[in-house]
């Protein structure tokens, strides 16, 4: 279905060189319609992979926070941390029900991975703000007329003792 209103395209059929690493090259990449090649089957299967901590490729992603919060932790002019901006449905095309019901993909995906993140930045910095967020996709942009999703999440990454230390983040694209 995706695939006859030119989503789910494999990156190859965009021609996109490669480098030498066999990776397509950044700057050809920017020549390319961001929203079609966010739609390949990889990025799905990337933030699949992310969610899922697939070779440990979301243990990276928390080492990293662990460094940034060490490092920023008493700079006076640090506000907070946005550890993931813009989720963005893992793996739609295996399972449909992460893209049309945003709030499963908030709850079984997105939550998770802020609770990790709230704790691995918690260790070095206990008082900024930890800002969070919903799915952005499909209700923040105007088709059929709008939609409207309600966030997923049962609580905020850090629960009742932070609430005065997070902040739900949300987008809206509008015409």
């Amino acid at each position: 279905m995706f695939y006859l209103f030119g989503a789910c395209k494999p990156l190859a059929d965009y021609h996109i060189p490669v480098g030498d690493d066999g990776l397509p090259i950044p700057s050809e990449c920017t020549k390319q319609d961001f929203e079609m090649l966010y739609t390949a089957p990889e990025v799905a299967s990337s933030f699949a992979a992310l969610y899922a901590n697939e070779n440990g490729i979301q243990d990276k992603m928390m080492a990293y926070w662990e460094h940034t919060a060490a490092f920023f932790s008493s700079n006076e002019y640090v506000l907070g941390y946005d550890p993931f901006n813009e989720p963005w449905p893992a793996d739609i095309y295996h399972d449909f029900n992460l893209f049309y019901k945003t709030e499963l993909f908030d709850h079984t995906k997105v939550e998770p991975l802020m609770k990790n993140a709230h704790n691995h930045i918690r260790k070095y910095d206990d008082e900024s703000i930890l800002f969070f967020e919903p799915a952005q996709f499909p209700d923040t942009l105007p088709f059929l007329g709008g939609l409207v999703e309600h966030v997923g999440f049962d609580s905020t990454p850090g629960g009742d003792s932070y609430h005065n230390r997070e902040v739900l983040n949300d987008h809206t694209y509008c015409c």
